[in-house]
């Protein structure tokens, strides 16, 4: 699924069962320079995160990390996850 989506994957642990993503968003304003936010930025920002996956009884579980200890934001991990659902459901 992963590499049938638009995720580019740049590195795997698979010991650990994680992938790391190049994931492409949009500057935040409030990051923007006085001159990007007259100008506008729309240059998008890439950054790495790192996919888990962790086995369990019912199932796998995925989460988005931004780095060993920090969940990524709430609105970029589901639209990563609803990319590789999207995927597996074709």
């Amino acid at each position: 699924a992963l590499a049938a989506s638009s995720l580019k994957m740049t590195d795997l642990n698979r010991s650990t069962g994680t992938y790391y993503l190049e994931v492409v968003t949009r500057a935040a304003d409030e990051n923007l320079s006085w001159w990007g936010r007259l100008w506008g930025n729309d240059e998008p920002e890439v950054a790495v995160y790192m996919l888990k996956m962790n086995r369990a009884r019912n199932g796998v579980y995925l989460s988005l990390l931004t780095d060993a200890d920090t969940l990524a934001d709430e609105a970029l991990t589901r639209d990563v996850l609803e990319e590789i659902k999207r995927q597996l459901s074709q």
